[in-house]
């Protein structure tokens, strides 16, 4: 009996005592739990772009907003035709290619007078770039496939290189583009020293640099002394990269959200210098007080395309394009500090 009644007390005690705590750790994540936005931009996202305080978005089809503007995105009009498999910026101007029945196309919108024209003598199912742009053309001859690639598609005489490559282009950045076994410049030569095997993004880094990312390392091309720098940065599964210069962090999208790298000094290209930030400490993109929701929203699924951007005085946002194996979530994802402090749906 007296067994029975001491069990009895203890069950009792446990359950006032969790009854009095206020943020019991089970229930902690559940109270950071946020109502989601209707989704604007559903589906496979295709990239990001900034120009001039304007955002451009594409998952098909192009949407736009304000830098900083926490609201829902708006379907760009007057669009070509098709849908919109790519984009890229000179950094004045938009670049989209664009597919309809089996036919592609590329073409500029002009954003001082809001108008598109076509890139005429291009043919390319995708478009890359932050400053050169660059277009590739895939052609598949039995069971090989290969790649023509034209750079300089913002200038009046883009320039196709001389002969097709069967590496497929993983991106651009700068007036570099980085292909399945290295990275090039804008003239189509090879950059001493880079590395060549499972590569995965590439971003514009401080002054006259690039980061690119492979399956374990993070690694820094500074056009100005030509030099690689690299470190491991410990993300699993890396599909993406990104830099956010106020807080001189790369973010590298991985299978379970994002991991992040914080570099020496604004100015420091070196990034064996840098050190490997957690997420929730003070060096991070994700506050402490958002450690929980992160890790029950895009902490969970594969990042890939991720952005960042500066805004304001001390502001900063980050997007992720979530890749939900149900579907579900997939789409644009952001995070606006510190005008909303919480991911959600874009």
């Amino acid at each position: 009996m007296k067994k029975r009644m001491f069990v009895i007390a203890f069950v009792t005690s446990v359950i006032i005592g969790l009854s009095a705590c206020k943020n019991p750790p089970i229930f902690a994540a559940i109270e950071q739990e946020v109502k989601l936005n209707p989704a604007s931009v559903r589906g496979f996202v295709r990239g990001v772009v900034e120009i001039n305080g304007t955002l451009y978005a594409s998952n098909g089809k192009i949407w736009y907003k304000a830098k900083g503007e926490t609201g829902k995105w708006s379907e760009l009009s007057g669009c070509p035709s098709g849908r919109c498999t790519g984009l890229a910026t000179d950094g004045a101007n938009l670049y989209a290619a664009f597919s309809k029945d089996e036919a592609f196309t590329v073409h500029k919108y002009t954003t001082a007078t809001s108008s598109w024209g076509e890139v005429t003598g291009l043919t390319a199912q995708a478009v890359f770039g932050t400053d050169s742009v660059f277009a590739v053309k895939s052609e598949k001859n039995g069971n090989t496939t290969t790649y023509t690639i034209s750079s300089a598609i913002e200038s009046s005489t883009p320039n196709t290189w001389a002969s097709p490559t069967d590496k497929f282009l993983v991106g651009a950045a700068g007036s570099y583009c980085l292909l399945e076994d290295g990275l090039y410049d804008n003239t189509g030569s090879k950059i001493s020293g880079s590395p060549s095997s499972e590569l995965k993004g590439i971003c514009k880094g401080p002054l006259n640099s690039v980061f690119v990312v492979d399956n374990t390392k993070l690694y820094c091309y500074d056009g100005n002394t030509s030099t690689w720098t690299n470190r491991e940065h410990g993300v699993s599964t890396p599909q993406s990269i990104t830099y956010l210069p106020s807080k001189q962090l790369v973010l590298i999208g991985g299978k379970n959200g994002y991991g992040e790298m914080k570099l020496a000094s604004a100015a420091d290209t070196n990034v064996a210098n840098a050190h490997i930030v957690s997420a929730g400490s003070t060096e991070s993109s994700v506050p402490q007080g958002n450690i929980h929701q992160y890790n029950n929203s895009v902490g969970k699924y594969a990042i890939n395309p991720i952005s960042a951007f500066d805004y304001g005085t001390n502001g900063y946002i980050v997007y992720a394009g979530i890749l939900d194996p149900n579907t579900k979530y997939t789409g644009l994802w952001g995070f606006y500090s510190p005008d909303r402090i919480e991911w959600n749906r874009e």
